[in-house]
C-alpha cells in the first residue's frame, strides 16, 4: 500500500475523533447549561413557594385572632402563643429570606420583603383602621404581588 493511502485514512481516523470530541463537548455543555438553569428555577420556586406559606401561615393566625374577636370565643392561653409563636416564625423566615431573595429573584422582591416587618408595626399605630385588617391587607397585598412576580419570572400559566 502507498504510504498517502496510510496518511489519509489516518487523517479521517483523527478527523473523526476530533468532531466526536466537539460533538461530545458541545453536548456537555448543552447539558450542564440546562442542569444550572434548571437548579436555579427550582431554587427560585422553592424560595417563592417558602415565602407565599409563610405569608399564609401569617394570614391563618391574622384570621384566627379576628374570628376569635369577632365570636368572643377566645383561645386557651398556650394556644395563643402558639398561634403567636406560629406569626412570628413566619415573620423571621421571611426576614431571613431577604438575602437569598436579592441573589435569586429581584431587588424590588427584596425590598417588598425587608420593609415588611416596619410596614406591620406602623399597621399597629395606624389609627384609621382596624389593626388587624391593615396587616392583613398588606400580606394580601405581597401575596399578590409575590404570585404575579413568580408567574412572570418563572413563566407559570
Amino acid at each position: 500500500m502507498l504510504p498517502g493511502f496510510w496518511l489519509f485514512e489516518i487523517g479521517k481516523l483523527l478527523a473523526q475523533i476530533g468532531a466526536a470530541a466537539v460533538v461530545a463537548w458541545l453536548g456537555v455543555r448543552w447539558a450542564l447549561t440546562r442542569y444550572k438553569s434548571e437548579r436555579l428555577w427550582d431554587r427560585r420556586l422553592a424560595l417563592y413557594t417558602e415565602l407565599l406559606t409563610s405569608i399564609t401561615d401569617m394570614q391563618r393566625v391574622l384570621d384566627r385572632q379576628e374570628n376569635a374577636e369577632a365570636t368572643k370565643r377566645f383561645y386557651p392561653d398556650d394556644q395563643w402563643r402558639q398561634l403567636l409563636t406560629d406569626y412570628d416564625l413566619s415573620l423571621k423566615a421571611i426576614v431571613n429570606a431577604v438575602g437569598q431573595c436579592e441573589v435569586l429573584l429581584s431587588q424590588q422582591v427584596a425590598e417588598k420583603l425587608s420593609r415588611l416587618p416596619i410596614d406591620l408595626d406602623n399597621a399597629a399605630y395606624d389609627a384609621r383602621v382596624i389593626y388587624e385588617d391593615r396587616r392583613w391587607s398588606i400580606l394580601r397585598d405581597l401575596k399578590a404581588y409575590l404570585v404575579q412576580d413568580a408567574k412572570e419570572k418563572l413563566d407559570l400559566p
